[in-house]
């Protein structure tokens, strides 16, 4: 793969973003290391890793007993069943008038290669990441090493491994101006991904040997594991894109709109002005998305994204304003989970470290100490003490320890705060064990929803963003013979070619909940159950019926016979053969040909009328009338002429195109 050369042509293009990259890692290293380091914490607090390294040696040495007990993995596990079981997908409805067919076929086209590709799964995983930690990334890309045609994919990517533009703000990342990828690669994956390149000393390329990065620094790399540094090579991917001016000229003659390059505009100009024409243009400025992968203080590819836009999307969650970054649903929980781990551990560490019972007494209180010792806990048994042993209180019983005065609240309230602070409520854990009408359940279970909107309005548009852009991946890669799957009205599915390369198509992006979704089937179909009374009085055709089976929480082998069912009742139910459709369509063509000649004959005799009334009258005002009334008759001929040529029209073409009668078997 060469660079592009007509952006950066030579060497010294590369140096320069070198130094572009070097200036963007400087600013991203300083803007997102706390970041990085909170976002790890939140994945050891999910996991159940909910102690500090030190703080548990220190316990452990005092004989403590470190005690955790997860509560957040819990509350995340729920929100992210929320978001599978109300997945949501996506539909193309055109911009453009003519491309109803195309918009069918590129719908159910990429819902098939999502389907292939299993996209809604990766979503999903992405989806956690952003409730974990507050950032969750998404890769769309072309894959040649299983299917030599390619085949769009989107991947989950770790969000430890994204960097991003400190100016951004928006949600979703979408005012990025450049990203960056920091993915770790083994020696001998580096060396097949990007042959020329050794990581293993000075090659021919210049390249240098890796250095040794310290735990810390692979800490904040996002790897986590104890492997020699030297075994890995760091590569980064960039992305970003630059502001290039263009003009857009009309061509006189044809008058379609040409876009021409800046350093070429004044020769083209020079010439339409030497034939005598002046070239008007309009100079705009466009983005323009790069890809360059750089390794080891060397840039290794550079290009152009052929699909215009950058092949990351993110999901984020909430924005920390003042430091201009995004966090989940795990900092809130965070101390509530701590501190309820720390109370449970002293309450535990104040049984364990103080007396559950017995005795203190004086050496010489006991007539026999070990018989003391055997009988004093039986019942039936005698224990003899020395005189005066007991009027003199030489022996006592160990008193229970007491508990801090209010520290079991204390840690109620904080197991409670785990929930309260993040908006998750029993209902959705399904844990609220009063007896309550489901009714109000259903309603505390949508209030919770409620708090938890910002993150599901991410979801929603990571769906947007990613529907333009496997749009622009179908459009760009995917070839025009790429058999894709299209469920017909019937319940049977057929394979259409996608022939699909037009880039002027435009098309808006629609995201709606997924019909397989169990809670939105659900939903629709007790609405159904509830307008079903209605439904039957109101004699519905089986083709109604069976699109309300698709809403069924039936398995899909059953609505698909179900539906079929209904669409053989439909075809029997005797509708009008094509042949029949076609000689209704010629016998309307006919009585419109008759109306229309009518109508013309009558035009001509108003037309004769007034034409002898104008002969005979000579009176100014007279011939006034009489003219303004022959003008009506004229128009009026000509609308009996245009309507009989228009029917006479539509006859020929019903005629020429009426299907050949067919034998019945």
């Amino acid at each position: 793969m060469a660079p592009d050369e007509s952006r950066y042509p030579g060497e010294t293009p590369s140096d320069d973003l070198l130094a572009k990259f070097g200036r963007w890692s400087k600013d991203m290293e300083a803007h997102q290391s706390q970041w990085v380091d909170e976002a790890k914490e939140c994945y050891d607090l999910v996991a159940g890793a909910q102690w500090p390294e030190d703080a548990r040696v220190e316990m452990m040495a005092n004989q403590k007993v470190p005690v955790t007990f997860n509560r957040i993995g819990p509350v995340i596990d729920a929100v992210r069943g929320a978001q599978i079981t109300g997945r949501q997908e996506v539909a193309y409805v055109p911009r453009q008038v003519g491309n109803s067919a195309v918009n069918e076929v590129l719908t159910n086209g990429a819902k098939y290669i999502r389907d292939r590709c299993d996209a809604e799964q990766e979503e999903s995983d992405s989806a956690s990441d952003m409730f974990i930690c507050g950032l969750g990334c998404l890769e769309t890309r072309m894959d040649y090493e299983i299917d030599p045609d390619g085949e769009v994919r989107k991947d989950r990517v770790d969000p430890l491994e994204m960097s991003w533009d400190p100016s951004a703000r928006k949600p979703n990342l979408t005012d990025a101006r450049y990203l960056r990828r920091r993915k770790p690669y083994s020696r001998e994956e580096f060396e097949q991904i990007f042959p020329g390149y050794s990581p293993d000393g000075e090659n021919d390329n210049g390249m240098k040997r890796p250095t040794i990065v310290d735990p810390a620094t692979r800490y904040t790399h996002g790897t986590g594991d104890d492997q020699d540094d030297l075994d890995l090579v760091w590569v980064n991917e960039w992305q970003w894109y630059e502001r290039e001016p263009f003009y857009r000229v009309q061509h006189p003659d044809t008058g379609q709109i040409a876009e021409v390059h800046p350093d070429h505009y004044e020769q083209v100009a020079a010439q339409a002005k030497a034939h005598g024409v002046e070239l008007g243009g309009v100079r705009q400025v466009r983005r323009v998305y790069y890809r360059a992968f750089e390794a080891c203080d060397e840039i290794m590819h550079v290009e152009k994204i052929a699909v215009g836009l950058f092949t990351y999307t993110f999901m984020t969650g909430k924005r920390d304003r003042n430091k201009g970054l995004w966090y989940g649903l795990v900092r809130p929980m965070k101390d509530p989970q701590l501190f309820a781990n720390k109370f449970f551990s002293q309450m535990l560490h104040i049984l364990n470290s103080n007396a559950k019972g017995g005795l203190m007494m004086e050496q010489d209180a006991a007539v026999d100490q070990r018989q003391f010792e055997e009988s004093y806990a039986q019942a039936d048994a005698i224990t003899w003490m020395k005189s005066g042993a007991i009027s003199g209180a030489k022996f006592a019983e160990k008193k229970a320890p007491q508990y801090p005065e209010g520290q079991d609240r204390l840690m109620q309230m904080c197991i409670q705060s785990i929930r309260d602070t993040t908006g998750v409520n029993q209902e959705i854990l399904g844990q609220a064990e009063r007896d309550q009408p489901g009714v109000l359940e259903a309603h505390r279970k949508q209030a919770a929803y409620g708090i938890l909107s910002p993150f599901f309005d991410s979801i929603h548009l990571e769906c947007k963003v990613g529907g333009r852009l496997l749009l622009r991946f179908i459009q760009v890669f995917v070839p025009a013979s790429t058999l894709v799957r299209i469920e017909g009205n019937d319940g049977t599915s057929q394979y259409v070619p996608l022939a699909l390369k037009d880039d002027t198509i435009k098309f808006d992006v629609i995201v709606d909940d997924a019909p397989s979704a169990p809670n939105q089937k659900q939903a629709t179909w007790q609405m159904i159950l509830s307008l079903l009374p209605i439904l039957q009085q109101a004699d519905l055709e089986p083709a109604m019926w069976a699109e309300i089976v698709r809403y069924s929480p039936f398995p899909d082998s059953f609505s698909q016979k179900l539906i079929q069912m209904l669409m053989q009742k439909q075809q029997s139910m005797g509708q009008p053969s094509p042949d029949d459709q076609a000689n209704l369509a010629l016998k309307m063509a006919k009585a419109k040909n008759d109306d229309a000649s009518a109508n013309h004959h009558n035009a001509q005799a108003t037309l004769l009328t007034a034409d002898a009334a104008h002969k005979t009258l000579s009176d100014p005002q007279g011939q006034a009338d009489d003219k303004s009334a022959l003008d009506h008759a004229q128009l009026e001929l000509d609308k009996a002429k245009t309507g009989a040529l228009l029917a006479k029209t539509v006859s020929d073409i019903v005629r020429d195109h009426r299907p050949e009668p067919t034998s019945t078997p």
